[in-house]
């Protein structure tokens, strides 16, 4: 509990994450999740969510993971991010190791298929493939980098599939 890196996470609180109600898309999703799957929250400096349909921008909110969006009736591919600004950092120039799990849209946790995950030193402009062992991402930051950016993809068994990306996932000190 409690162990980074914090990033989404869809624990069981009883009532579902995201729903679709007629022409409404609603979400509350737990960005601030830690290594375990819990529920998390956090001071931001910043924070918005936009909805996209199709790449195009349906709506943005203020706050990190939550919102309610008009959308259209007909289908459509969703995606949804969040951007956040806040304070939290890891030694540079040194081996670090970052736990990874997948958690299924009801709370599960499973393992991961076919996990791979990059890693950028400069905000997501150039990647590179990290090393991975079981559940864990070993990295080396550089020394004189400022951040770290993470990019996974992996398949839940069932074929269901992520790919999640955060940019800045935590500044390097």
């Amino acid at each position: 509990m409690n162990v980074g890196i914090y990033g989404p996470a869809l624990p069981d609180i009883g009532f579902p994450s995201t729903f679709r109600y007629e022409n409404t898309v609603g979400v509350n999703i737990s960005v601030f999740g830690d290594g375990g799957g819990n529920a998390g929250n956090t001071v931001t400096e910043s924070a918005s969510t936009v909805l996209y349909r199709d790449g195009v921008k349906i709506g943005e909110t203020e706050g990190a993971g939550y919102g309610v969006f008009d959308v259209p009736a007909e289908r459509g591919r969703y995606r949804l991010t969040t951007d956040v600004d806040k304070s939290n950092s890891a030694p540079a120039g040194r081996a670090f190791v970052v736990p990874v799990s997948m958690q299924l849209e009801d709370g599960s946790v499973v393992v991961p298929r076919g996990l791979s995950v990059d890693v950028s030193y400069d905000e997501g402009k150039t990647w590179r493939g990290a090393n991975v062992a079981g559940s864990v991402v070993l990295l080396f930051h550089p020394a004189g980098a400022k951040s770290v950016s993470l990019r996974a993809k992996a398949a839940d068994g069932r074929g269901g599939t992520v790919e999640q990306t955060i940019v800045r996932a935590f500044k390097l000190k």
